[in-house]
């Protein structure tokens, strides 16, 4: 693998990565400025099954871009 290719990989991961996440973000907001209308704001209801399941995948996809991030970081170190 060439040294450019070597870099643009992990480049277009770190930027798919962060698309993904910057979408998965943007969602939940919606959806609690949408349920904020229609509930009592004194309801203290604990996350729901969906909102657990956005976090967890949101987490995620914060690890795999530090991961990505710090992969990037070793290359350039080394050239």
């Amino acid at each position: 693998m060439g040294g450019n290719e070597a870099h643009d990989l992990p480049r277009a991961e770190r930027r798919r990565i962060q698309e993904l996440l910057d979408h998965t973000e943007v969602a939940p907001q919606d959806d609690r400025s949408a349920a904020n209308g229609l509930s009592d704001m004194t309801d203290s209801a604990p996350l729901s099954i969906g909102e657990q399941e956005e976090a967890a995948i949101i987490e995620g996809l914060r690890e795999r871009l530090a991961m990505s991030e710090r992969a990037h970081l070793r290359l350039v170190d080394k050239t």
